[in-house]
């Protein structure tokens, strides 16, 4: 069953085509890998899928549903997730506080409840409190729960990143090159998290990431873009023996 379907997407910027009818099928409970060169249009089209581009052409269901032109925080709210490149944390707040931070996105109460403190806020906000540190001790950052973020090592950050997407409470996550920057330990510790929370939590996740071990180590079906059009798609040993994807991106690049 599919959960995320996009159509035909295409994006242009000021006569520039960065996008072109793009279609990407993606199943339910899978990890999807997508890649390609720089410039190629992988974050573009995650822009897009996450409301912070409306495209040129072209439609993206979810669940079904067309999403096509919502805004990020009403994607966000259906269930769908993403981290970024560069962070987008709180530096000022605790490790904790961030994590909480992304979980107020589920609270229901109103507006009044919240300024007057209702026993139903608190009663929510408590609750709120709960998952958040079952999210840091699943993420194994409860050590560094009052830690301020922008205090922590660069690869807990790129966790604590990750643990704040956890916290909306997603279906669909989209990870946009989670291990840049790490060391090869803090990157195989990264690989089993999301190999974690793909099975336990039964999360579909779609990776973009220029690190090709971590790719084909984890992800059983890959897509490839180049130049804003699809160029291959298929399982990690048909996606590295491809010549026009060789051509294109992998180089002389070998399985195992």
């Amino acid at each position: 069953m599919d959960i995320l379907n996009i159509k035909g997407i295409t994006k242009d910027f000021k006569g520039l085509r960065a996008l072109n009818k793009v279609d990407i099928d993606v199943h339910e409970g899978e990890m999807l890998g997508l890649i390609g060169p720089n410039g190629s249009g992988k974050t573009t089209l995650v822009n897009v899928v996450t409301g912070f581009l409306k495209p040129t052409e072209g439609e993206v269901i979810y669940k079904g549903k067309p999403i096509t032109g919502l805004k990020p925080h009403q994607i966000t709210k259906r269930r769908i997730a993403r981290t970024f490149q560069l962070t987008s944390l709180y530096s000022n707040l605790t490790v904790e506080e961030n994590i909480v931070t992304g979980r107020y996105l589920k609270m229901s109460s109103s507006t009044l409840g919240s300024i007057f403190h209702t026993r139903g806020y608190r009663e929510e906000e408590k609750g709120l409190r709960v998952k958040a540190r079952e999210i840091l001790t699943f993420m194994g950052l409860e050590r560094q729960r009052d830690v301020l973020a922008r205090n922590l090592p660069f690869g807990d950050e790129r966790k604590l990143a990750l643990a704040v997407a956890l916290a909306t409470d997603p279906e669909l996550l989209i990870l946009d090159e989670p291990a840049t920057g790490m060391n090869p330990k803090e990157q195989e510790e990264l690989v089993h998290l999301i190999q974690l929370i793909q099975e336990q939590m039964g999360i579909t996740i779609i990776i973009i990431e220029h690190n090709m071990k971590l790719i084909m180590g984890v992800c059983r079906a890959i897509v490839v873009l180049d130049y804003g059009i699809k160029l291959a798609e298929g399982t990690p040993e048909e996606i590295a023996h491809n010549q026009d994807v060789i051509s294109a991106y992998l180089g002389e690049y070998k399985l195992g």
